[in-house]
């Protein structure tokens, strides 16, 4: 048996649910401080390392929590998303001609 096997045997559905929701929150602050360091508002005393590191632990939370609930996103849909997005930058690029 796997670890994430494991996990997912003896943590109910809704204890994983509420760790995912806990892991997403921790993932959102970290991107929110990496978008603070990198706009040079609202100092930090982390180094870019730091929050860097961070922002890729938190990451991996999300991922293994995910593998844990078999979450994984429908290519078509994944594939929609980002070219709405991708046409969202387009638009606004278009709007003054140049690129966003």
């Amino acid at each position: 048996m796997t670890d994430i096997e494991y996990i997912r045997a003896n943590m109910s559905l809704p204890a994983t649910l509420e760790q995912l929701a806990e892991e997403y929150i921790e993932l959102a602050h970290a991107a929110l401080k990496s978008a603070r360091y990198l706009r040079k508002e609202s100092p930090t005393r982390e180094t870019y390392t730091d929050i860097i590191a961070n922002l890729l632990e938190e990451t991996a939370d999300v991922h293994v929590v995910e593998q844990v609930l078999v979450l994984e996103p429908n290519p078509d849909t994944v594939a929609f998303k980002t070219q709405r997005w991708a046409d969202r930058i387009r638009a606004v690029a278009g709007s003054d001609g140049d690129e966003v």
